[in-house]
């Protein structure tokens, strides 16, 4: 998981992407597309460097690969930071794979907090 500090983007919120290695490497994002805030999944390929990164065992690797390549282009719903946000669509593709991160909102961003130093706002 990759966290970008507000300043590293130029806005004033934070964001995340999930890069996972397996057979192939897939790095992605979730977008707000829309006025309405439309969300969606895209492969990250415009990002500057990550301000910190984490590598997360993930036990079943096929399985969360599945999951990523399937919200790539999908309607993912309308962004909501606590709810449907690039955290919690990054967190998913690791609970897809077998990793254990809070499902909790409150808990999942405790647990980012203590990963990258108060990258989870």
């Amino acid at each position: 998981m990759h966290y970008y500090s507000p300043e590293s983007l130029g806005q004033d919120t934070p964001h995340f992407s999930i890069e996972t290695i397996g057979k192939e490497t897939i790095h992605t994002d979730q977008r707000i597309i829309d006025a309405s805030y439309n969300t969606t999944m895209v492969h990250t390929t415009d990002l500057p460097s990550p301000t910190l990164s984490h590598t997360f065992e993930v036990p079943n690797i096929v399985k969360a690969q599945k999951t990523q390549k399937s919200m790539v282009g999908s309607n993912l719903g309308i962004y909501d930071y606590r709810n449907n946000s690039c955290l919690t669509n990054a967190a998913d593709v690791l609970r897809a794979g077998g990793t254990d991160i809070p499902a909790s909102n409150v808990q999942l961003r405790k647990f980012i907090k203590e990963i990258f130093g108060g990258g989870n706002k």
